[in-house]
């Protein structure tokens, strides 16, 4: 069974640390990632920041072998990036443990990346790999993903009642229906309606706040 973890590390040690730190305001997003033998080759949105400003941040980069711009609208500018081979400290734990990225994104003094492990012993092995190269690594959650699942955050009796609450009109205003009225329904106690709605909205939160990496919310 895989395992999806979010993980946490200071900008300073991640390449294009030199991006954030010409500008403040700057957030550089991973935008796809494709494995290309030891190394790899990924597409960089950036927000904020001119066009002569994240070219000379790139340029500083030891990691970076080359790089294109590709777009740029409005103030988002769109980069292909070419990494160096035998890039080191985060890349390079990646590299060595076979690990996916689904996310990456980097603001202010922190990058922020959604991992995909084929085993809980690779995400060990990754995480001995960050500490052997001198990555401070922050572990922000971690979970199992089944074969056909899609690594939720919710359980199945949590969207099972969030989504019977959803349809029978509990989350209206007024409520269309009761937790007493949904507990009938499900076979069980409104006491445990009410602590599946609400771990349910606590994890779909946490999902939101936590595992939001750039490039698929919508205000």
């Amino acid at each position: 069974m895989s395992v999806v973890a979010t993980v946490e590390i200071p900008a300073r040690e991640f390449t294009l640390s030199a991006m954030l730190a010409a500008n403040p305001d700057t957030e550089v997003r991973l935008v796809r990632v494709v494995p290309l033998g030891t190394t790899f080759v990924p597409y960089v949105r950036a927000s904020g920041g001119s066009v002569d400003a994240i070219e000379r941040a790139l340029r500083a980069e030891a990691d970076v072998e080359s790089f294109r711009i590709v777009d740029r609208e409005n103030d988002e500018t769109l980069v292909r990036v070419e990494w160096a081979e035998n890039v080191g400290g985060l890349l390079g734990a990646i590299v060595e443990t076979g690990t996916s990225i689904l996310r990456g994104v980097g603001s202010g003094e922190t990058w922020t990346f959604r991992l995909r492990f084929d085993d809980q012993e690779t995400l060990t092995a990754f995480h001995r790999e960050c500490r052997e190269r001198g990555v401070t690594l922050d572990v922000l959650r971690v979970r199992s993903r089944g074969p056909d699942g899609d690594g939720s955050a919710l359980t199945d009796v949590q969207r099972e009642t969030l989504r019977l609450a959803v349809e029978r009109g509990y989350f209206e205003v007024p409520r269309q229906t009761s937790l007493v009225d949904l507990a009938a329904e499900l076979g069980v106690s409104d006491t445990a309606v009410s602590q599946r709605l609400q771990r349910g909205l606590a994890g779909i939160l946490h999902e939101t706040e936590h595992l939001y990496l750039g490039g698929d919310r919508r205000d």
